[in-house]
């Protein structure tokens, strides 16, 4: 169960990240963005991202 939601983490970061570079470059860059940045820095740049919206709250 864990994994899946690992898996389902992962998943829902990478499409975050692609809806943000999206807005700012053309899709097909971001989609080459996206699958060949590795995982935690994905992860990275998400909390990066999301960390001034949690500051609003």
């Amino acid at each position: 169960m864990e994994m899946e939601v690992g898996i389902l983490g992962r998943v829902l970061s990478k499409v975050r990240l692609f809806y943000y570079f999206s807005s700012i470059c053309p899709p097909d860059l971001s989609i080459k963005i996206v699958l060949f940045t590795p995982y935690d820095l994905v992860e990275e740049l998400v909390a990066q991202m999301v960390k001034p919206l949690s500051d609003g709250w």
